[in-house]
């Protein structure tokens, strides 16, 4: 539900939820809808680079593929378990990769960027968790309309991001840090990375 006055979101979190004091998003499929396009097209990427890089034909570098998939818990383990790269390289070849159908399939959606907002007003500390890197969660961030703004809400577009001090993840717009995932050598659903966000921000599980 979208709360329309940051009034009405005080009230619920405060009647509702009183021990909340952060939230951390899932950016694709959660602030967005991915497009089928987009997934088609990094699923045939994957397969296509286990078929170029192992010499198989489509039909075993698919079974491979989604075996090792099954195995790992996400294609971009796979491919580095099967020798193809570092999961660090695999996400940004397949971020270059698939840049222009992101900049056709991922729409601005100033509703989101405004409900966010009111979270952020209202108190809450706001964090990002995808598997990615954080240049692509930037890029996918301003596509939805999200601004990278500095204290006193001027925006400077030509910086990708601003360093966390506190090695969480690099800020952006309203978000406190997009917490690290495949830099670390970890993805979701890892519990480690949410045991150091935990252990970083002094924050409680139940908070």
């Amino acid at each position: 539900k979208v709360y329309q006055s940051e009034e009405t979101l005080k009230y619920v979190m405060l009647k509702d939820i009183p021990s909340i004091k952060s939230i951390i998003f899932d950016v694709d499929g959660a602030l967005y809808k991915t497009d089928k396009r987009l997934l088609e097209f990094i699923s045939d990427w994957g397969i296509e680079k286990v078929i170029k890089c192992l010499n198989l034909d489509r039909e075993q570098a698919q079974a491979l593929l989604l075996a090792k998939k099954q195995e790992m818990g996400s294609s971009t383990k796979a491919m580095e378990a099967l020798g193809i790269g570092s999961m660090i390289t695999i996400s940004q070849e397949v971020n270059h990769a698939s840049a222009s159908i992101k900049r056709e399939t991922i729409q601005e959606d100033r509703m989101l960027v405004e409900t966010v907002g009111r979270f952020k007003q209202a108190g809450l500390r706001l964090f990002t968790l995808r598997n990615g890197i954080g240049e692509d969660t930037v890029e996918t961030l301003r596509l939805l309309g999200f601004a990278d703004e500095e204290p006193g809400g001027t925006v400077e577009t030509e910086r990708s991001y601003t360093k966390n001090d506190e090695k969480l993840g690099p800020r952006f717009g309203p978000f406190e840090a997009l917490i690290p995932t495949v830099e670390t050598g970890r993805m979701k659903p890892d519990s480690a990375i949410l045991e150091n966000f935990l252990s970083i921000t002094g924050f409680q599980p139940e908070e």
